[in-house]
């Protein structure tokens, strides 16, 4: 996911609108890079977020992290903000995916 890919979806989101992706990663670990690259075009576009993660799961693997993006959220039971580091997002001229990835334990 690239800055690119951010600024064309925020174009389209409508007033009042959410986006709402299913990203695999993880909270910590190498896995919290992944993460963090993945919401990035989201989190640069869009003033707030909520995430809820899959039960069970180990936060430093990959698991499916539902996030939910927009200007004015509603809340979603089960949906919190978390606390994962804000990165600025890739271009579509540098955007190392498969490095990114192979640092996040399977």
């Amino acid at each position: 996911m690239t800055r690119e890919y951010g600024d064309a979806l925020r174009r389209v989101v409508q007033p009042g609108g959410v986006v709402m992706v299913n990203m695999i990663a993880g909270e910590q670990g190498g896995c919290q890079e992944l993460l963090s690259t993945r919401e990035a075009p989201y989190r640069y576009n869009f003033s707030q977020r909520l995430v809820s993660t899959s039960e069970g799961t180990h936060p430093d693997t990959l698991h499916n992290i539902i996030g939910v993006y927009g200007e004015a959220l509603p809340q979603y039971t089960g949906y919190q903000d978390t606390q994962i580091p804000r990165f600025e997002p890739y271009t579509d001229d540098f955007a190392p995916a498969e490095r990114i990835r192979q640092n996040c334990a399977a």
